[in-house]
């Protein structure tokens, strides 16, 4: 494949590197007649290394990359011969997984190239030297063999921050359990997130350990992806990974300016994160919405996660929405948390919740929607499912709850 690292899938790279003198296992591994590990992607998503995420195909790893896809009926397009004595056909109802291209540029040649197979072999080099280890573990003892680094982050792996925001990836505290020497390179996944431009690191190189990166300006909430990866110096020469998520939000949202002392140092602005909101709804999620709003007396906050996939059973797809208050003052947020007591305290499953921020209440029909309303000092915070399936935690709705309101 043009652009890709040929040497490391040759019949000499395999002589040298996994059947000649590398015990038993290595000598059974058979010549290439075809083509080497053919199948190989399914089961390299399982490779815990940092970047692999087997809950997102879209985010991209070493087993590549796609995209959920819902193919349309085209019946004049003339590729079958008419049947008039067969079932009439009908359109695809789900979607599913599909390839999808990466833009990359080779270092073999230097030259850039966007195709399905490049989602595979920009990665070739490090899973190659992975299969290598792997073989010498098989026989040699612990410290006469190479092991991959662990790295490490000195920031959250989900944040938000404004557009034209500086902000740093650091990946102090990774180590190496060899003692060995290691390099560290950052680089953006555009494919990967919702932003497709590129972030320049410019004037800094990718390869410092803690690097300064400014948002880009944008008129709408976007992701990011940085992927830091951190190859070590021993032989073969082993990589790992960490992914680094950044939402970037517009300076001004809906005509209101983010900026002010009501909303300075609330962490529960950064919104509901994905992981959060994937326990919740117990599968992939992608984030559907995320605003804001400032009122005379309140700024209000909200974002909605969507299931990626409809639950097989009940074909429903789970929403989860969030929405954090925050008001002028203690007393204003009391009223308008005392009034939606008022509207749902008769309602059939109301409870009063303990123990979580100064008032808490849980509604639910325990067939469509769970809801969880909490007020602590100036700030309310709601979480609601619709759309309840048999994945859906009631358990991590109430855990999550407590958590954004510690972070209060």
């Amino acid at each position: 494949m043009p652009g890709s690292n040929r040497e490391s899938v040759s019949r000499e790279w395999l002589v040298k590197n996994i059947q000649q003198g590398h015990g038993p296992l290595g000598a059974a591994y058979p010549d290439v007649a075809y083509g080497m590990e053919g199948d190989t992607p399914s089961f390299l998503w399982l490779i815990s290394n940092g970047l692999n995420d087997p809950e997102h195909p879209d985010f991209g790893g070493w087993g590549g990359r796609y995209r959920l896809y819902l193919p349309s009926l085209d019946s004049s397009a003339g590729i079958l011969p008419p049947r008039p004595n067969w079932p009439v056909d009908q359109p695809e109802t789900r979607s599913f997984w599909t390839n999808s291209e990466d833009s990359v540029i080779s270092l073999v040649d230097n030259k850039g190239y966007k195709n399905i197979q490049a989602t595979i072999w920009r990665w070739r080099e490090d899973f190659q030297n992975d299969f290598a280890a792997r073989i010498i573990w098989t026989h040699a003892e612990y410290k006469q063999a190479n092991h991959p680094p662990v790295p490490a982050l000195a920031i959250p792996d989900h944040f938000t921050v404004k557009s034209g925001e500086t902000f740093h990836l650091n990946a102090d505290g990774t180590s190496d359990p060899d003692g060995d020497s290691m390099s560290y390179l950052w680089f953006q996944y555009p494919e990967a997130g919702t932003y497709k431009g590129y972030v320049s690191f410019s004037p800094y190189s990718p390869n410092l350990y803690d690097l300064p990166v400014t948002a880009p300006t944008v008129d709408a909430p976007v992701t990011l992806h940085f992927i830091l990866r951190v190859t070590d110096k021993g032989t073969p020469a082993l990589s790992r990974y960490k992914r680094v998520i950044v939402t970037v939000l517009p300076k001004s949202i809906s005509g209101y300016s983010q900026s002010g002392t009501i909303v300075k140092g609330t962490a529960a602005l950064n919104c509901l994160n994905q992981a959060d909101a994937e326990k919740i709804l117990g599968q992939a999620a992608s984030l559907t919405e995320n605003r804001m709003e400032q009122k005379a007396d309140a700024i209000k906050y909200r974002c909605t996660y969507t299931a990626i996939q409809k639950e097989a059973v009940s074909g429903k797809t789970g929403h989860l929405y969030y929405m954090f208050e925050k008001y002028k003052n203690d007393s204003l947020a009391k009223n308008v948390f005392d009034e939606i007591v008022f509207q749902n305290t008769n309602m059939a499953n109301f409870n009063v919740l303990d123990n979580i921020g100064d008032n808490a209440i849980r509604h639910t029909d325990n067939e469509n929607f769970d809801m969880i309303i909490v007020r602590k000092g100036s700030s309310i915070i709601r979480l609601k499912v619709n759309k309840l399936t048999r994945m859906t935690s009631a358990n991590d709705l109430r855990l999550v709850a407590e958590k954004i309101t510690g972070s209060l």
